[in-house]
């Protein structure tokens, strides 16, 4: 899937999603702002021995380098479960401490929601020829 837009601001983004590859090309996901860089990426898709690696840069023709997580981004202990295990950990984690606190951090049925809507517009937007706009 490709989709190319414009924000409400005026900023362009492209996002470029791929799956069912013949070898597996893990995760990478770009970000390029306009004060610097940032790479998450994963030799895997799932079943990750080991975390996301996290890169940067903020000067012209820097080379990326590892960014580290800070401490207060991990509400688990210690654990040599595998890392895409750790995430849905998080996940719960997170419904536990927003039904504690009564906060609402963590994703809900909304944003599900949401995010199924946007699916149905790209989709649309495929179909069609057209451009959505949300």
């Amino acid at each position: 899937m490709l989709v190319i837009g414009t924000l409400a601001n005026g900023g362009v983004f492209t996002i470029q999603i791929e799956g069912g590859k013949r070898n597996n090309s893990g995760l990478q996901i770009d970000i390029t702002g306009m004060k610097g860089d940032l790479k998450v990426s994963n030799v895997l898709s799932f079943q990750n021995a080991k975390d996301n690696v996290v890169e940067g840069s903020q000067a012209n023709g820097e080379s990326l380098h590892i960014l580290p997580i800070p401490p207060g981004y991990s509400s688990l202990p210690a654990s040599t479960l595998d890392a895409s295990v750790l995430d849905l950990a998080h996940l719960y984690a997170a419904y536990a401490n927003d039904r504690e606190a009564g906060t609402h951090h963590a994703p809900n049925f909304a944003d599900a929601v949401r995010i199924h809507r946007l699916i149905d517009i790209i989709s649309k937007a495929s179909l069609t020829g057209t451009r959505e706009t949300l």
